[in-house]
């Protein structure tokens, strides 16, 4: 039987007192710390090296290919393998290949092709990683826990971000874009350092050795509990749908603030951090009254929210704003669609985790992360191309109200109940 998301409320308090809960969520304060740091000026960098809007679709797409044809093929493996140690020697990497993107930079050797390939590298160890950090949660909290959990954990990583996009720009103007680089770096080695003193429990399948048919035979035992739900068919189909109406956002950033705001990363640290504050207070709201609310209302009602403020972005490029206004609106519609986000994702998250068995987490999880991110290819190289020939205004109210469509058809439709 499919477990509700309406539980008992749970107080801050007693998830403190979880001290493997406390180490994962630290570990992810630095990691986003850095992260917050090194999209901005890694996004800036890209814009100022190519100067393309296909090229910056072109470098999400790559971005997203490895999540489509590997998490799979890593999800069936991960079951196997100890949580802690993927995370650990993924944070290695990451920070390692973060730290040559900025020895290239700095040493002016950095070529588009670079991005490219140490894209790839990154996203390729993030597929394996991702699910890995994705399953931790359920092992180490009840599943009454969850939903204030994953609210205060959403929550508490915004307020990471906050205060990277927060420093960004003064840490970019005085160690410039390799040093953001490397402090992003550091941060992965910090938290690698945290993370290797969680204690988390062991799974069934943990540390068995497997054959290559057990190994497709479990592979098909998670993608068949997956079909059999409806709620999860669902969620399997509207991912790709959502990723490919909010891509637009993620490619064109810096062209916003550049065309639109007539700004530079001052513009998008000020609607980075518009976005996180949203974030934060839809976190701490959820986390509130979250358990006290059906899943389905959390999500239309998130998904409407977004869809409107999406396409208010496009407000000063259509009318004539006073210098202010062209920061404040775009700002605002940051800061509601980040308050949106939680709303949106973790009552999705939490009935996904809670209903599924801990031996099937890392199938499942990354059998969503395929079919997510499937159409992030499609709509980035679409979205640097369209945006080439027809205003990014335009653009944005079209996703924007398409958002407003699904809103619409999640709050109508009577199959949707979670």
């Amino acid at each position: 039987m499919e477990k509700a998301l309406n539980v008992k409320q749970i107080s801050i308090k007693e998830l403190v007192i979880n001290r493997s809960y406390i180490k994962v969520l630290l570990a992810t304060l630095v990691s986003r710390f850095g992260d917050s740091i090194d999209a901005l000026a890694y996004s800036w960098m890209v814009y100022m090296l190519t100067g393309s809007k296909v090229m910056m679709g072109s470098i999400l797409a790559v971005n997203a290919i490895p999540s489509i044809f590997f998490s799979v093929f890593f999800g069936g493996i991960l079951d196997y393998l100890s949580k802690k140690k993927v995370i650990i020697i993924g944070d290695i990497a990451r920070g390692l290949v973060v730290c040559l993107t900025a020895v290239l930079f700095l040493t002016k050797q950095l070529q588009p092709w670079h991005l490219f390939v140490l894209t790839f590298v990154t996203s390729t160890i993030e597929a394996f990683v991702k699910p890995c950090k994705s399953t931790i949660m359920p092992m180490i909290l009840k599943h009454e826990e969850l939903m204030a959990a994953n609210s205060f954990y959403n929550s508490a990583s915004s307020f990471a971000e906050l205060v990277g996009i927060g420093l960004a720009g003064v840490i970019i103007s005085v160690f410039g874009i390799a040093g953001a680089l490397f402090i992003d770096g550091l941060t992965f080695f910090i938290s690698c350092l945290i993370m290797s003193t969680v204690k988390i429990p062991k799974t069934m399948l943990e540390g068995y050795t497997f054959t290559i048919k057990e190994y497709f035979s479990n592979l098909k035992e998670g993608i068949s509990f997956i079909t059999s739900k409806y709620m999860f068919v669902f969620c399997m189909i509207g991912l790709p749908l959502m990723n490919f109406l909010i891509t637009p956002i993620n490619v064109l950033e810096p062209v916003y603030a550049n065309e639109i705001m007539k700004a530079g990363p001052e513009a998008m640290s000020m609607i980075g951090m518009g976005l996180t504050l949203g974030m934060i207070l839809g976190g701490i709201i959820l986390a509130q009254y979250g358990s006290q609310i059906q899943g389905k209302k959390l999500c239309g009602i998130g998904l409407l929210v977004f869809g409107f403020a999406y396409a208010g972005l496009s407000l000063p490029a259509i009318i004539t704003l006073d210098r202010w206004l062209v920061f404040a609106i775009p700002t605002v519609c940051f800061f509601i669609i980040g308050s949106s986000i939680p709303f949106i994702s973790t009552p999705l998250s939490t009935y996904l985790m809670g209903n599924t068995p801990k031996h099937l987490l890392g199938r499942v999880i990354s059998v969503f992360t395929m079919f997510s991110s499937a159409s992030i290819p499609v709509a980035a190289s679409l979205t640097g191309i369209i945006s080439e020939v027809i205003q990014i205004s335009t653009l944005f109210t079209g996703m924007g109200l398409g958002v407003v469509a699904c809103a619409i058809f999640v709050l109508s439709s009577r199959n949707i109940d979670f």
